[in-house]
């Protein structure tokens, strides 16, 4: 790991008072504390069935996490290729997509297995979305199914593009995208209201993969590859007010807050072991449709600028990033470092080392 990444910082965290989603229900609210602030989603690699969920305590964001809280509550590994983590900030349950080994799962918010379905051998879930007691999860091949989340029951399914990767929500319109494992360049926009697709966005570049919303408008990156698999990645607006399309920069990990998309281009250079990586940082202005350079100091962006960024996430209420960068040796990835930044000041506020491939922060209310 670059010596760059250590840091001293502790990041000062408060937690409202929770209820956990299991047999607890009925624990009074002002005696129950939640365990975790942050949990992270650790990908993990690829046939090694070492995907994980890692649980930051509040006031712990020093280095230190419960690395694997699945296994440490099930007694088995969490599965092979974890997709998506979302937090239910009703009831204080996580809800968990594993891809290959094709299911997904309720967990209480010490990680333990309440329920599970599994989704059968022709359909990997994929991306996960909450809205109004159910659960949204695109799946391989060509659908999005709704869950109730309170049994984890199949409600219905309707059918997308193919191969439909990440989603978002803007008011009562769900927007997925459709990557077509490369092939294809649309948007399949669900009225969750009658849970039937009502319109097919056509974008201006192929592969859509990840998709936020802001500001009554849809921001999703295209990633298009040439036969030496380098990429020209591409972040697309989509106005949900006219159904407009614009190409925004180029760009590939996004996030957004307070009206701003932040969004991270990276070139990624596989011909080296380990892999080398050139990262630049870009801001959005969703009011007034300019571009900044104003995601990060420049010191923290150069410390950045090299390392291998596998996620972002930027929390509104605490107006804090957190970065998730992966280390490998040789051609194995290994441990990541999840790192905070203050938002306001633009200052380093800790880091924690979690498990392989970390790539997404979720955070508990």
């Amino acid at each position: 790991m670059n010596k760059k990444l250590l840091f001293s910082a502790i990041l000062a965290m408060t937690l409202p008072v929770l209820v956990s989603c299991d047999d607890s229900d009925d624990v009074d609210d002002k005696k129950y504390e939640a365990p975790y602030a942050l949990y992270v989603l650790n990908e993990g690699s690829w046939g090694k069935n070492n995907a994980s969920i890692s649980g930051i305590a509040p006031g712990n964001f020093e280095g230190q996490c419960d690395r694997d809280i699945y296994s440490s509550a099930n007694g088995k590994a969490l599965g092979d290729v974890a997709q998506d983590l979302v937090y239910d900030d009703d009831t204080h349950c996580l809800f968990v997509s594993v891809s290959e080994s094709r299911y997904i799962a309720k967990l209480d918010d010490r990680g333990r297995e309440l329920v599970r379905y599994a989704t059968g051998d022709k359909s990997q879930p994929r991306s996960l979305e909450l809205e109004d007691g159910y659960l949204y999860v695109s799946m391989y091949g060509d659908a999005v199914a709704k869950f109730d989340t309170a049994s984890l029951s199949l409600v219905a399914s309707v059918k997308v593009g193919t191969y439909p990767e990440q989603m978002a929500i803007e008011d009562d319109m769900l927007a997925v995208c459709n990557s077509g494992w490369g092939n294809e360049n649309t948007l399949s926009i669900i009225d969750l209201r009658t849970f039937s697709v009502v319109k097919t966005i056509t974008l201006p570049h192929a592969n859509p993969q990840h998709i936020i919303a802001c500001n009554d408008r849809f921001y999703c990156n295209t990633t298009e590859y040439d036969e030496n698999w380098n990429s020209v990645s591409n972040i697309v607006e989509v106005n949900t007010k006219d159904w407009s399309v614009k190409d925004i920069t180029d760009g590939f990990y996004l996030t957004e807050g307070d009206d701003i998309v932040y969004i991270v281009k990276q070139e990624v250079d596989y011909s080296t072991i380990p892999y080398s990586y050139k990262n630049t940082f870009k801001t959005y202005n969703t009011k007034t449709g300019t571009l900044g350079n104003d995601f990060l100091s420049a010191s923290n962006r150069e410390t950045l600028v090299d390392e291998g960024i596998y996620g972002i996430t930027y929390d509104d209420d605490t107006k804090t990033m957190y970065i998730c960068v992966s280390e490998q040796e040789g051609a194995e990835y290994v441990n990541s470092t999840v790192m905070s930044f203050d938002a306001r000041s633009n200052v380093n506020t800790g880091y924690a080392y979690t498990g392989v491939l970390a790539k997404k922060v979720v955070v508990a209310r």
